[in-house]
Protein backbone atom coordinates (compact mmCIF):
# COMPACT_ATOMS: atom_id res chain seq x y z
CA UNK A 1 0.00 0.00 0.00
CA UNK A 2 2.42 3.21 -1.10
CA UNK A 3 -0.52 5.30 -1.49
CA UNK A 4 -2.38 5.90 1.51
CA UNK A 5 -3.62 8.94 0.48
CA UNK A 6 -6.90 10.75 -0.74
CA UNK A 7 -9.41 7.79 -0.48
CA UNK A 8 -12.33 8.32 -2.44
CA UNK A 9 -15.75 5.82 -3.55
CA UNK A 10 -14.36 6.73 -7.54
CA UNK A 11 -10.92 5.20 -6.74
CA UNK A 12 -10.33 2.43 -4.56
CA UNK A 13 -6.17 2.59 -4.52
CA UNK A 14 -5.91 0.34 -1.81
CA UNK A 15 -8.17 -2.80 -1.83
CA UNK A 16 -8.60 -4.08 1.79
CA UNK A 17 -8.43 -7.78 2.66
CA UNK A 18 -11.21 -10.13 3.29
CA UNK A 19 -11.12 -13.91 3.89
CA UNK A 20 -14.62 -14.22 4.03
CA UNK A 21 -16.86 -14.36 0.64
CA UNK A 22 -19.72 -11.82 0.34
CA UNK A 23 -23.53 -13.90 -0.36
CA UNK A 24 -24.13 -12.88 -4.22
CA UNK A 25 -27.30 -13.93 -6.06
CA UNK A 26 -25.04 -13.32 -9.01
CA UNK A 27 -22.73 -14.25 -11.67
CA UNK A 28 -18.94 -13.06 -10.62
CA UNK A 29 -17.34 -11.80 -13.81
CA UNK A 30 -13.44 -10.55 -14.26
CA UNK A 31 -13.64 -7.64 -12.31
CA UNK A 32 -11.90 -4.27 -13.86
CA UNK A 33 -9.24 -3.12 -11.61
CA UNK A 34 -9.06 0.21 -9.99
CA UNK A 35 -5.61 1.76 -10.87
CA UNK A 36 -3.15 2.57 -8.33
CA UNK A 37 -1.99 6.01 -9.48
CA UNK A 38 0.98 7.58 -6.94
CA UNK A 39 0.07 10.17 -4.72
CA UNK A 40 1.78 13.55 -4.18
CA UNK A 41 4.62 13.68 -1.38
CA UNK A 42 4.43 10.43 -0.53
CA UNK A 43 8.06 9.60 0.57
CA UNK A 44 9.95 7.56 3.06
CA UNK A 45 9.45 10.32 5.53
CA UNK A 46 5.72 10.29 5.82
CA UNK A 47 5.34 6.75 6.97
CA UNK A 48 2.83 6.33 3.55
CA UNK A 49 5.56 3.55 2.58
CA UNK A 50 4.91 1.45 5.39
CA UNK A 51 1.74 0.41 3.74
CA UNK A 52 3.19 -2.57 1.50
CA UNK A 53 1.78 -5.16 4.04
CA UNK A 54 -1.71 -5.59 2.68
CA UNK A 55 -1.51 -8.06 -1.12
CA UNK A 56 -3.26 -6.11 -4.29
CA UNK A 57 -6.45 -6.61 -5.57
CA UNK A 58 -5.31 -9.28 -8.26
CA UNK A 59 -3.84 -11.51 -5.51
CA UNK A 60 -6.60 -11.95 -3.56
CA UNK A 61 -8.78 -12.40 -5.84
CA UNK A 62 -6.89 -15.24 -7.41
CA UNK A 63 -6.87 -16.44 -3.76
CA UNK A 64 -10.81 -16.14 -3.52
CA UNK A 65 -10.52 -14.10 -0.90
CA UNK A 66 -12.85 -10.97 -2.02
CA UNK A 67 -15.37 -10.93 -4.21
CA UNK A 68 -16.22 -7.45 -5.99
CA UNK A 69 -19.08 -6.48 -7.64
CA UNK A 70 -20.17 -3.91 -10.57
CA UNK A 71 -23.05 -2.56 -11.89
CA UNK A 72 -21.59 -3.82 -15.45
CA UNK A 73 -20.40 -7.49 -14.07
CA UNK A 74 -24.20 -8.18 -15.26
CA UNK A 75 -26.20 -6.55 -17.80
CA UNK A 76 -28.75 -4.19 -14.74
CA UNK A 77 -31.90 -5.60 -14.39
CA UNK A 78 -31.10 -9.72 -15.19
CA UNK A 79 -30.65 -10.50 -11.82
CA UNK A 80 -33.18 -10.43 -8.88
CA UNK A 81 -31.02 -7.77 -7.25
CA UNK A 82 -27.95 -5.59 -8.35
CA UNK A 83 -26.37 -3.63 -6.09
CA UNK A 84 -24.99 -0.65 -7.76
CA UNK A 85 -23.10 1.44 -5.01
CA UNK A 86 -21.46 1.33 -2.88
CA UNK A 87 -18.13 -0.38 -3.92
CA UNK A 88 -17.22 -3.91 -2.21
CA UNK A 89 -14.61 -3.47 0.30
CA UNK A 90 -14.24 0.64 0.21
CA UNK A 91 -12.13 2.83 2.06
CA UNK A 92 -13.66 5.93 2.91
CA UNK A 93 -14.28 9.30 5.36
CA UNK A 94 -17.55 10.42 4.51
CA UNK A 95 -19.81 9.82 7.35
CA UNK A 96 -22.34 8.20 5.30
CA UNK A 97 -22.92 6.14 2.44
CA UNK A 98 -25.48 6.19 -0.37
CA UNK A 99 -26.76 2.51 -1.49
CA UNK A 100 -28.73 1.76 -4.80
CA UNK A 101 -29.20 -0.36 -6.85
CA UNK A 102 -32.09 -2.64 -8.98
CA UNK A 103 -34.85 -4.91 -7.96
CA UNK A 104 -36.69 -7.15 -10.29
CA UNK A 105 -40.34 -7.88 -9.64
CA UNK A 106 -40.32 -6.46 -5.93
CA UNK A 107 -41.21 -3.07 -4.52
CA UNK A 108 -39.12 -2.71 -1.75
CA UNK A 109 -35.76 -4.09 -0.44
CA UNK A 110 -34.04 -4.35 3.22
CA UNK A 111 -30.91 -2.75 3.82
CA UNK A 112 -29.64 -3.11 7.54
CA UNK A 113 -33.08 -4.15 8.28
CA UNK A 114 -34.56 -1.23 7.12
CA UNK A 115 -37.32 -1.42 4.71
CA UNK A 116 -36.45 0.85 1.34
CA UNK A 117 -39.25 1.53 -1.31
CA UNK A 118 -37.85 0.78 -5.26
CA UNK A 119 -40.08 3.21 -7.79
CA UNK A 120 -41.60 1.23 -10.48
CA UNK A 121 -38.66 0.30 -12.49
CA UNK A 122 -37.30 -1.40 -9.64
CA UNK A 123 -34.61 1.48 -8.35
CA UNK A 124 -33.83 1.83 -4.81
CA UNK A 125 -31.86 4.58 -3.14
CA UNK A 126 -30.87 4.95 0.42
CA UNK A 127 -28.73 6.91 2.97
CA UNK A 128 -26.64 4.71 5.60
CA UNK A 129 -24.39 6.16 8.56
CA UNK A 130 -21.53 4.88 9.16
CA UNK A 131 -19.35 4.66 12.15
CA UNK A 132 -15.07 5.02 12.33
CA UNK A 133 -14.04 1.35 11.78
CA UNK A 134 -15.20 -1.63 10.32
CA UNK A 135 -19.23 -0.79 8.56
CA UNK A 136 -21.13 -4.31 7.16
CA UNK A 137 -23.79 -3.38 4.99
CA UNK A 138 -26.50 -5.94 4.08
CA UNK A 139 -28.91 -5.83 0.76
CA UNK A 140 -31.99 -8.02 0.85
CA UNK A 141 -34.58 -8.83 -1.44
CA UNK A 142 -36.69 -11.61 -0.64
CA UNK A 143 -33.43 -15.13 -0.80
CA UNK A 144 -31.19 -12.60 -2.59
CA UNK A 145 -28.90 -11.08 -0.36
CA UNK A 146 -25.64 -8.74 -1.42
CA UNK A 147 -22.85 -7.75 1.23
CA UNK A 148 -20.84 -4.47 0.86
CA UNK A 149 -18.26 -3.86 3.43
CA UNK A 150 -17.12 -0.41 4.12
CA UNK A 151 -13.65 1.16 6.23
CA UNK A 152 -14.72 4.59 7.37
CA UNK A 153 -11.56 6.36 8.61
CA UNK A 154 -12.24 9.25 11.13
CA UNK A 155 -10.51 12.61 9.87
CA UNK A 156 -9.65 16.24 10.31
CA UNK A 157 -10.40 19.40 8.52
CA UNK A 158 -6.92 20.53 8.62
CA UNK A 159 -5.02 17.75 7.30
CA UNK A 160 -6.02 17.70 3.57
CA UNK A 161 -3.21 19.35 2.23
CA UNK A 162 -0.08 17.11 4.20
CA UNK A 163 1.30 14.22 3.10
CA UNK A 164 0.92 12.34 6.35
CA UNK A 165 -2.77 12.34 5.93
CA UNK A 166 -3.45 9.08 5.48
CA UNK A 167 -1.60 8.21 8.64
CA UNK A 168 -3.16 10.18 10.82
CA UNK A 169 -6.67 9.07 9.46
CA UNK A 170 -6.10 5.31 10.35
CA UNK A 171 -4.19 6.07 13.93
CA UNK A 172 -7.58 8.53 14.65
CA UNK A 173 -9.68 5.28 13.49
CA UNK A 174 -7.82 2.85 15.84
CA UNK A 175 -8.42 5.64 18.83
CA UNK A 176 -4.51 7.08 19.54
CA UNK A 177 -5.62 10.33 17.99
CA UNK A 178 -8.87 11.94 19.34
CA UNK A 179 -12.00 13.30 17.81
CA UNK A 180 -12.56 16.49 17.07
CA UNK A 181 -13.08 18.72 13.73
CA UNK A 182 -8.86 19.59 13.91
CA UNK A 183 -5.56 17.70 14.42
CA UNK A 184 -3.21 20.76 14.39
CA UNK A 185 -0.32 18.60 12.33
CA UNK A 186 2.12 21.20 13.26
CA UNK A 187 1.86 21.99 17.03
CA UNK A 188 3.86 20.83 19.28
CA UNK A 189 3.33 17.55 21.47
CA UNK A 190 3.49 17.84 25.21
CA UNK A 191 4.36 15.43 27.72
CA UNK A 192 1.05 14.82 28.79
CA UNK A 193 0.11 13.60 25.49
CA UNK A 194 3.12 11.79 24.63
CA UNK A 195 3.12 9.41 27.76
CA UNK A 196 -0.92 9.37 26.93
CA UNK A 197 0.12 7.45 23.48
CA UNK A 198 3.05 5.35 24.61
CA UNK A 199 1.12 3.67 27.22
CA UNK A 200 -1.28 3.21 24.87
CA UNK A 201 1.15 2.02 22.47
CA UNK A 202 2.66 -0.57 24.82
CA UNK A 203 -0.46 -1.65 25.77
CA UNK A 204 -0.70 -0.81 29.46
CA UNK A 205 -3.57 -0.92 32.01
CA UNK A 206 -4.36 2.75 33.06
CA UNK A 207 -6.10 2.00 36.40
CA UNK A 208 -8.25 4.64 38.53
CA UNK A 209 -5.02 6.88 40.70
CA UNK A 210 -5.93 7.59 43.84
CA UNK A 211 -2.68 9.12 44.97
CA UNK A 212 -0.52 11.69 42.45
CA UNK A 213 2.71 10.06 41.08
CA UNK A 214 4.18 13.38 40.66
CA UNK A 215 3.60 16.68 42.67
CA UNK A 216 2.12 18.55 39.66
CA UNK A 217 -0.15 15.55 38.06
CA UNK A 218 -2.99 15.79 40.55
CA UNK A 219 -4.88 12.16 40.80
CA UNK A 220 -7.71 13.72 38.56
CA UNK A 221 -5.36 15.21 35.92
CA UNK A 222 -6.84 13.82 32.92
CA UNK A 223 -3.82 12.19 31.97
CA UNK A 224 -3.02 10.88 35.44
CA UNK A 225 -3.73 7.05 34.80
CA UNK A 226 -1.77 6.93 31.94
CA UNK A 227 1.03 8.78 33.51
CA UNK A 228 1.61 6.46 36.89
CA UNK A 229 1.23 3.27 33.91
CA UNK A 230 4.26 4.89 32.63
CA UNK A 231 6.20 5.25 35.90
CA UNK A 232 5.25 2.19 36.93
CA UNK A 233 6.17 1.06 34.11
CA UNK A 234 9.58 2.56 33.70
CA UNK A 235 8.80 4.56 30.85
CA UNK A 236 9.38 7.70 32.51
CA UNK A 237 11.18 8.38 35.71
CA UNK A 238 9.26 8.98 38.90
CA UNK A 239 11.60 11.46 40.62
CA UNK A 240 10.99 15.47 41.11
CA UNK A 241 7.88 16.75 38.86
CA UNK A 242 6.62 15.32 35.31
CA UNK A 243 5.92 19.01 33.83
CA UNK A 244 2.80 17.65 31.57
CA UNK A 245 2.23 20.70 29.87
CA UNK A 246 5.85 21.15 28.57
CA UNK A 247 6.33 20.17 24.82
CA UNK A 248 8.82 17.53 24.25
CA UNK A 249 12.13 17.47 22.35
CA UNK A 250 12.77 14.89 19.48
CA UNK A 251 15.24 13.15 21.44
CA UNK A 252 13.21 12.97 25.22
CA UNK A 253 10.09 11.76 22.80
CA UNK A 254 11.66 8.82 20.65
CA UNK A 255 13.31 7.63 23.93
CA UNK A 256 10.08 7.97 26.07
CA UNK A 257 8.58 5.65 22.69
CA UNK A 258 11.31 3.36 22.22
CA UNK A 259 10.94 2.33 26.51
CA UNK A 260 7.45 2.38 25.75
CA UNK A 261 8.16 -0.49 22.75
CA UNK A 262 9.68 -2.64 25.31
CA UNK A 263 13.46 -2.18 24.40
CA UNK A 264 16.08 -1.35 27.27
CA UNK A 265 17.79 1.48 26.41
CA UNK A 266 21.36 1.16 27.92
CA UNK A 267 23.12 3.64 29.93
CA UNK A 268 26.56 3.07 28.53
CA UNK A 269 28.14 5.19 26.19
CA UNK A 270 27.81 4.35 22.28
CA UNK A 271 30.57 3.98 20.00
CA UNK A 272 29.57 5.69 16.81
CA UNK A 273 26.98 8.76 17.02
CA UNK A 274 23.76 7.64 15.47
CA UNK A 275 23.42 11.12 13.97
CA UNK A 276 25.85 14.39 13.20
CA UNK A 277 24.03 16.35 15.83
CA UNK A 278 23.33 13.02 18.55
CA UNK A 279 26.80 13.11 20.22
CA UNK A 280 27.51 10.13 22.00
CA UNK A 281 28.02 11.58 25.01
CA UNK A 282 23.95 13.38 24.48
CA UNK A 283 21.58 12.40 26.98
CA UNK A 284 18.93 10.48 24.41
CA UNK A 285 21.76 9.16 22.25
CA UNK A 286 20.93 5.42 23.37
CA UNK A 287 17.43 5.93 22.84
CA UNK A 288 17.67 7.25 19.61
CA UNK A 289 20.12 5.03 17.92
CA UNK A 290 17.58 1.73 19.19
CA UNK A 291 14.47 3.57 17.41
CA UNK A 292 17.13 4.51 14.23
CA UNK A 293 18.27 0.30 14.18
CA UNK A 294 14.20 -0.25 14.38
CA UNK A 295 13.71 2.02 11.67
CA UNK A 296 11.37 3.94 13.42
CA UNK A 297 13.70 7.23 12.11
CA UNK A 298 15.24 6.89 8.95
CA UNK A 299 17.29 9.22 6.48
CA UNK A 300 19.48 12.53 6.39
CA UNK A 301 22.66 13.00 8.17
CA UNK A 302 20.89 15.13 11.50
CA UNK A 303 18.03 13.89 13.71
CA UNK A 304 17.20 17.71 15.28
CA UNK A 305 17.07 16.06 18.80
CA UNK A 306 16.29 19.45 20.56
CA UNK A 307 13.52 20.65 18.02
CA UNK A 308 9.80 20.26 19.05
CA UNK A 309 7.87 16.96 18.00
CA UNK A 310 5.36 18.20 16.39
CA UNK A 311 2.00 15.87 16.04
CA UNK A 312 2.27 14.82 12.70
CA UNK A 313 5.80 13.92 12.88
CA UNK A 314 4.58 11.84 15.68
CA UNK A 315 2.07 9.82 13.77
CA UNK A 316 4.59 8.69 11.49
CA UNK A 317 6.96 7.53 14.07
CA UNK A 318 3.88 5.64 15.83
CA UNK A 319 2.73 4.17 12.09
CA UNK A 320 6.24 2.93 11.85
CA UNK A 321 5.85 0.10 15.04
CA UNK A 322 5.05 -3.37 14.51
CA UNK A 323 2.06 -2.88 16.77
CA UNK A 324 0.50 0.16 15.08
CA UNK A 325 1.27 -2.25 12.12
CA UNK A 326 -0.64 -5.10 13.23
CA UNK A 327 -3.58 -3.13 13.93
CA UNK A 328 -3.83 -1.39 10.49
CA UNK A 329 -3.99 -4.58 9.16
CA UNK A 330 -6.47 -5.98 11.39
CA UNK A 331 -8.38 -2.70 10.81
CA UNK A 332 -8.36 -2.99 7.46
CA UNK A 333 -9.04 -7.18 7.23
CA UNK A 334 -13.00 -7.95 7.18
CA UNK A 335 -11.81 -11.63 7.79
CA UNK A 336 -11.05 -10.20 11.47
Amino acid sequence: LKNWDKYSEDNLRAPLRSKKKVPTSRTIETPRYAKASTASGVSGGTGEELLNFVPPMEAQLQKGMIYPRTASAVGVGAQPLTVISPKDLLVTTRTDIEVAGIVQNMRTVLVNGKTVQANDKGAFQTVVGLTPGKNNINIEAGDNVEARRVLRLFTYNDIAGISQKSVIEYLATLGYFSEGNSFQPSKPVARDELVSLAVKLAGLRTPAVRQASYPDVPANYWAAPSIYAAAEAGIVDLKGSFNPKQNVTRAEAINIIVKALGKSVPVTNLKTAPYNDVRIDHPYANGVAIAKALGLITGGEDFRPDAMLTRAELAVWLVKTESVKKQIIQLRDFGK
